[in-house]
């Protein structure tokens, strides 16, 4: 209860109010106008497309008040003609033209698209470009469901589309059976909260409008998206083409990719993230989203290009579902071209394969795929792999620096075995070849034996050296302050590198 107390936006609680004082009112006023009033009948076979044109054509005219709200009772509407409205009026804080559209509830406010038209938009919010300023409307759309006809990309149906709008919350909201479900162009300050955008051939689609410049359009940027669910589209959960600050919280990408004939295309995911960071380094953070069951490329598939930017996934769950009928070949699979920095990081997340999915070296849970010229690092900690086998490789001959150590040991050079270890990670065992000669046995292999190691004598002078190496071991040797081969009391050797960030 207090989560959902937290991500109710300001916008939610302002239309709420604006309701509240319209109901004090009468049915419709200045504040708040009812769909009903126009004529709308809502019992799924008349055609309310007239009753909806005008109210929103009486809305948009309303002046002198914080804003109109445009309340569609329980009902299913349905719909024959596209929806345009248009907010590019807007300007300042005076409210005229700012209409925020409230249903009650996804569940029980239902508009049909009941229109075959080949490569047509359903509802359209439209705003002013960035060369005036765009639209801060700071409204709030929801409580209600969008449904097409059929996803079926012969037909190019979407559902919602946000053109050059800044600052408006979309809440409880359902989009389902299109081409595409929802698209934002040159949007900016989106909150979605608990929407769903299912059974579509491309849920979200995120992008600047190709004909719009630096001063007319944006990438998509600070969206925020929380306990929001993709589910069950035949392509792909959502794409997004540049974009910075993209923020997802809770919810879930489940089933993407999978669905009949369509698993046929080539290039199928969850959540596909294109040339993020034109507005910001901190292009993607993801916390607590839960993925399973998606195919084929990934569950993430990060394709970095053009801009320095950093990936975070924080506390995410990534399930590989053998029960699918396509298995995505990675859960994080990141691509970089050009000369520009690519930071991914990865805490506390967890990675299994259930139902009979196996996970191997040859499609890890995290894993880089075409990589060119970049410069890239990550951060992978306290993270759980349900198969040793699966855990990431991160390749420091392509992948630049690794940024945790990949093993490190304390141990006591009087003994030799496990008895001589005090405290470890990734060290299975310490060996005295000889006096002041140890091997270290590693619990991981290393991807190679490229790697650098730091040592330290705690029990008296002296210096440790490097002796040998390869991926599956190291041996070190120390020496005394006379140049002699010694042992010591206590050793602490540190192994950076190797290609292998594991855990």
């Amino acid at each position: 209860m207090e989560r959902r107390k937290f991500i109710q936006g300001a916008s939610v609680i302002a239309a709420m109010t604006l309701a509240a004082q319209a109901k004090a009112q009468g049915s419709s006023s200045s504040a708040c106008i009812n769909i009903k009033d126009f004529g709308a009948v809502g019992n799924g076979s008349t055609d309310d497309t007239a009753a909806f044109q005008a109210a929103w054509t009486y809305a948009a005219q309303v002046t002198g008040t914080p804003g109109v709200v445009m309340k569609i009772p329980a009902g299913k509407y349905l719909i024959s003609q596209p929806l345009v409205w248009d907010m590019s009026s807007v300007s300042g804080l005076d409210g005229n033209g700012r209409v925020s559209i409230v249903g009650d509830g996804a569940h029980c406010t239902s508009l049909v698209f009941n229109s075959a038209s080949a490569n047509s938009t359903f509802v359209t919010l439209t705003g002013g470009d960035w060369s005036s300023g765009g639209s801060e409307l700071r409204m709030v759309i929801g409580g209600f469901k969008l449904e097409g006809l059929s996803p079926d990309t012969s037909v190019g149906q979407t559902g919602l589309l946000l053109d050059h709008l800044i600052d408006i919350t979309v809440s409880d909201l359902q989009v389902v059976a299109f081409t595409t479900g929802c698209s934002l162009v040159d949007a900016i300050g989106i909150l979605f909260e608990r929407c769903a955008f299912n059974y579509c051939s491309y849920g979200t689609y995120g992008e600047q409008n190709p004909n719009s410049g630096a001063t007319t359009g944006s990438t998509p940027n600070e969206i925020v998206f929380l306990s929001c669910h993709w589910i069950a589209n035949r392509q792909h959960g959502a794409l997004f083409s540049g974009g910075s600050e993209l923020t997802f919280v809770g919810g879930s990408f489940e089933g993407n990719g999978q669905m009949g004939s369509w698993t046929s295309e080539a290039q199928r995911y969850a959540v596909r993230f294109s040339n993020a960071g034109s507005y910001g380094v901190a292009a993607v953070i993801m916390q607590g989203v839960h993925f399973e069951g998606n195919g084929n490329v990934a569950d993430v598939w990060i394709d970095h290009y053009l801009h320095n930017a950093s990936y975070t996934f924080t506390g995410c769950d990534f399930t590989r579902n053998g029960a699918a009928s396509v298995q995505a070949m990675n859960c994080i699979r990141l691509d970089t071209t050009g000369n520009t920095k690519a930071q991914l990081n990865c805490f506390g997340c967890g990675f299994d394969d259930v139902n009979g999915a196996t996970g191997t070296t040859s499609n890890r849970y995290v894993a880089y795929g075409a990589v060119t010229g970049n410069l890239h690092n990550a951060s992978m900690v306290g993270n759980i792999y349900g198969q040793s086998g699966a855990a990431p490789v991160l390749d420091g001959t392509v992948s630049g620096t690794n940024a945790m150590a990949s093993a490190w040991v304390d141990f006591n050079g009087n003994l030799s075995g496990p008895s001589a270890i005090a405290a470890a990670f990734n060290v299975a065992s310490v060996t005295q070849l000889a006096t002041g000669t140890y091997e270290i046995q590693f619990s991981r292999p290393m991807a190679n034996s490229l790697f650098a190691i730091s040592g330290m004598l705690a029990t008296a002078p002296g210096f440790l050296v490097l002796n040998n190496r390869n991926a599956s071991q190291v041996t070190v040797q120390t020496y005394n302050t006379q140049g002699a081969l010694a042992n010591f009391g206590e050793i602490s050797v540190v192994v950076y590198g190797g290609g292998s960030v594991t855990e």
